[in-house]
């Protein structure tokens, strides 16, 4: 799938369209169009990012780092030249997905570790996070 997902991506990038990218794996190979390398120098520690390619700027890209514990950001999406952008909150879509959808029923939180493993602090955040929405570890009450 990452080879089919990149070629596609070139795809995109060479007609002249404008691309938006959510990374939300913590574990595997870079895929976005930012390179990972100028991602690492030019942002803060993340476990996620976002990347936005405008067509009429192609050397230049929207780039936010996120952590874990944080909140999804609100991002540009670039419409046609000339039209300002219009912001996504992405926080709120992905909890109205999961409010919504079947996940809650389906997540398996205890089950076993994450790739790659959390760090202390991550696993206190997100002890707290299955406390506070009365998630029992490792059942479904």
């Amino acid at each position: 799938g990452r080879v089919s997902y990149q070629q596609k991506q070139t795809e995109y990038r060479l007609s002249g369209v404008n691309l938006v990218e959510i990374d939300l794996l913590r574990n595997g190979p870079h895929t976005t169009a930012v390179p990972l390398a100028g991602l690492q120098l030019s942002t803060t520690k993340f476990d996620y990012h976002v990347c936005v390619s405008v067509a009429a700027a192609p050397h230049h890209v929207f780039v936010s780092p996120i952590q874990l514990a944080d909140r999804l950001p609100a991002i540009p999406i670039p419409l046609d030249a000339g039209v300002p952008h219009v912001t996504l909150d992405l926080q709120s879509v992905f909890d109205r997905c999961y409010d919504e959808g079947p996940f809650a029923a389906l997540a398996k939180y205890d089950l076993r570790s994450p790739e790659p493993p959390l760090t202390p602090d991550q696993q206190i955040w997100a002890q707290g996070i299955l406390r506070e929405n009365d998630l029992v570890l490792g059942t479904r009450e």
